[in-house]
């Protein structure tokens, strides 16, 4: 009985952690990343590398690992318990955010942000992929989030 409130629990903070990285995450796709845009490379790329020192400190980047290690502990709940109709979702979930937003965050965001950091002659390229794997991770943690819902 224990068992089914703890991941009852997990699967709660996970959620709120893929929905709180996903607003977070939209939020630079929607309004942000198209205003610095629509603004000269010589005021957005310091405006963006504030931003990218700033997320090292962040909330944001806490609640992402925190989520990350809640996924992979609902996996081992997931394989642990796979006669328990929750269990696919729950492995769908936590694989989803930790391939599509964590994984993407790593191996796609995070260079970019490393490379404009050292030249800002990156910045049209910088702009239209990172923006394009931000979509991909704000999309997939939202998903990830809903998909922890549903297992609930």
């Amino acid at each position: 009985m224990w068992m089914g409130y703890l991941v009852y629990l997990l699967a709660l903070l996970a959620a709120l952690g893929c929905g709180l990285v996903g607003g977070a995450l939209v939020a630079f796709s929607d309004f942000l990343m198209p205003a610095l845009a629509r603004v000269a490379p010589d005021s957005a790329v310091p405006v963006m590398r504030e931003i990218n020192a700033s997320a090292h400190q962040s909330w944001f980047l806490r609640v992402l690992g925190v989520t990350g290690a809640l996924s992979v502990a609902l996996i081992v709940v997931a394989l642990m318990r796979w006669h328990m109709p929750d269990s696919a979702l729950l492995l769908l979930g936590a694989a989803l955010y930790l391939a599509g937003t964590v994984l993407v965050s790593l191996v796609c965001n995070a260079p970019r942000n490393d490379l404009l950091a050292r030249d800002a002659g990156q910045w049209p390229d910088y702009l239209a992929h990172w923006t394009r794997w931000n979509h991909v991770r704000a999309v997939s943690a939202l998903a990830a989030a809903a998909l922890f819902a549903m297992a609930m």
